[in-house]
């Protein structure tokens, strides 16, 4: 279907029937240079009074101007647009499908054949009709694509802003993101304020604990140097004490010696008194004598009377002297027992304080 000057759809005449003109380089007759088909009833010329011959060539359809742009994809390009316009436009030299009673030619003129006036007739036609065809296409094109770059500013727009929208709410994803982990670092910068305030508060108790410490040891070193002077102290006194200790035990072995000494003479002295006994009882005839001897012997028993009673004093003095001396070497034996203990002691608590920790 197509449509009349005025807008109005008119039914397609037949094939058959439907006159073409021949191109302008020559007579040949092509299906690209047929006159469309649509023609309105009302507006036919009488076949008495047509000038055109009719041949039995099939056509297409014609298409206008409005049926055209009413048909027109909606298409973002403006140049598919264009060509799709354009595609649907007419293949014939006139551009425009036109009544025959509207053509420059007088219809009523029949001097000349049809087929020597056909050209003239097309071409005025052509001339009329070109400018107004191609205005009204070229304004249903710059139309078509005023809509489709409307139509595309719209569809970029909306795509602008549903990017916008897109960036705006991904900002605000971010911006709660970075608000979240600015908060997780606060906590994290106030942790770790309160983790460096325990440890300069450790690390102050740990200094005041190491000068304890330094003051202690150095009070234990001046203790160690202090023992070591006992220990010295104590080990000359020990060996001082062991000097007398040998000194006293000489002297007992002297006064043993000694003791045995007076022993031996006590023995002797009673042999010899044994031994006068005998001689007084073989001399007791000679009684002058004897009593002279007796006498004598008298004096002497007194004098050696005198000597065991101080002998008997001595050994009683030795015997205390020893027993005083034995005490005073068992009080030197504990003494020196202490004194080796604390002095091990000592060399043990020495030996641990050198001991590395």
């Amino acid at each position: 279907m197509a449509s009349n000057n005025n807008g109005d759809r008119a039914p397609l005449r037949n094939p058959a029937t439907t006159p073409v003109w021949p191109s302008r380089n020559g007579p040949s007759l092509t299906p690209s240079n047929r006159i469309p088909s649509a023609y309105s009833a009302d507006h036919a010329v009488p076949a008495s009074s047509s000038t055109m011959a009719d041949t039995p060539t099939p056509t297409r359809a014609l298409v206008t101007t409005g049926s055209a742009a009413a048909a027109a994809p909606s298409d973002n390009n403006a140049t598919d647009q264009t060509v799709a316009l354009r595609s649907r436009t007419f293949d014939t030299p006139a551009g425009h499908n036109l009544p025959f009673y509207l053509t420059p030619t007088p219809q009523h003129r029949l001097a000349t054949p049809a087929s020597a006036r056909l050209p003239q007739f097309y071409e005025s036609l052509t001339i009329g009709r070109n400018a107004a065809l191609d205005e009204a296409v070229t304004n249903a094109v710059d139309s078509a694509v005023e809509e489709a770059k409307e139509k595309c500013e719209k569809q970029h727009q909306e795509e602008l802003e549903k990017q916008r929208q897109d960036l705006t709410k991904s900002a605000s994803d971010d911006m709660c993101k970075v608000t979240q982990q600015c908060e997780s670092l606060k906590e994290e910068n106030k942790s770790l304020a309160e983790d460096k305030k325990k440890q300069a508060e450790s690390i102050k108790n740990l200094t005041e604990e190491n000068t304890a410490l330094k003051k202690k040891n150095q009070n234990l070193v001046e203790r160690k140097n202090a023992l070591k002077k006992d220990s010295q102290k104590l080990k000359s006194e020990s060996a001082t004490n062991e000097k007398n200790n040998q000194d006293l035990t000489k002297d007992n072995q002297k006064k043993a010696e000694k003791l045995m000494e007076y022993e031996s003479q006590k023995t002797t002295n009673e042999r010899q008194n044994q031994g006068l006994r005998h001689a007084n009882q073989g001399l007791q005839h000679a009684n002058q004598k004897l009593h002279e001897d007796k006498n004598h012997l008298q004096h002497a028993n007194q004098k050696l009377q005198g000597d065991k009673k101080h002998l008997k004093e001595n050994k009683e003095k030795l015997k205390e002297e020893n027993i005083k001396l034995q005490k005073d070497l068992d009080v030197s034996k504990k003494r020196l027992g202490r004194y080796d203990a604390l002095h091990k002691s000592v060399v043990t608590f020495l030996d641990d304080m050198e001991k590395p920790r």
